[in-house]
């Protein structure tokens, strides 16, 4: 809710408003196992050979906050969804859900590594994931 009211007091939104939701993970691209680094590092690699040759630019994570940490991730953004297209090419199961944890903010406390925003994100691909979902109390 935090995240939709400051969205409002930009002019982005008018009823900032949140919804929970039971997702069932399913087949999920889990950007905190270990080893799932490479998958994205192989991606990244052809992601930019392909875009190379063709002339274009490769995207870049960008708008770092007062801390240094990127807040607009278009070039990791893009590598996961050139992973579903690597899937999909290569006839290798989809996945079902991306989920990740996203460091923000300034440090919770002096000398701390946690962060005030640090959150988890789910992306759902698969519709079938959401098995109910209800508004909050």
């Amino acid at each position: 809710m935090a995240w939709a009211e400051g969205q409002a007091a930009r002019g982005k939104l008018v009823d900032p408003t949140v919804i929970g939701a039971l997702i069932y993970p399913g087949r999920c691209l889990n950007l905190t196992d270990y080893g799932v680094m490479a998958e994205l590092r192989t991606a990244h690699e052809q992601l930019c050979a392909i875009l190379g040759a063709a002339g274009q630019s490769v995207p870049v994570n960008s708008a770092p906050d007062s801390e240094g940490l990127l807040l607009r991730r278009c070039l990791d953004c893009a590598v996961i969804n050139f992973v579903h297209s690597l899937r999909a090419q290569d006839n290798v199961d989809a996945y079902d859900t991306v989920l990740g944890v996203f460091e923000e903010g300034p440090p919770a406390f002096p000398g701390s590594g946690f962060r005030e925003r640090t959150h988890v994100q789910i992306a759902v691909r698969n519709t079938e994931c959401v098995l109910a979902y209800f508004r909050p109390r």
